[in-house]
């Protein structure tokens, strides 16, 4: 289904939660997706840990960008 969004439940978590953060990487398959346009890895920062979910995504969701836990 084009443009659903999907909530999915967090199978796991990385890093220590309130103290490091997370660099956005982008997927390498992905990388010339409209959405990304512009962007590098690192141009995404969170300031918050990672987590991980169950591939592959319900439908047609397939993930842009994943999280690498950084100090923070």
């Amino acid at each position: 289904m084009a443009g659903r969004c999907w909530a999915e439940t967090w199978v796991n978590h990385h890093g220590h939660h309130g103290s490091e953060a997370t660099r956005g990487i982008l997927v390498k398959e992905e990388k010339d997706h409209a959405i990304l346009k512009g962007l590098e890895d690192g141009a995404i920062f969170g300031p918050t840990d990672v987590y991980t979910v169950k591939l592959p995504l319900p439908g047609d969701s397939k993930p842009l960008v994943l999280g690498e836990v950084v100090a923070g």
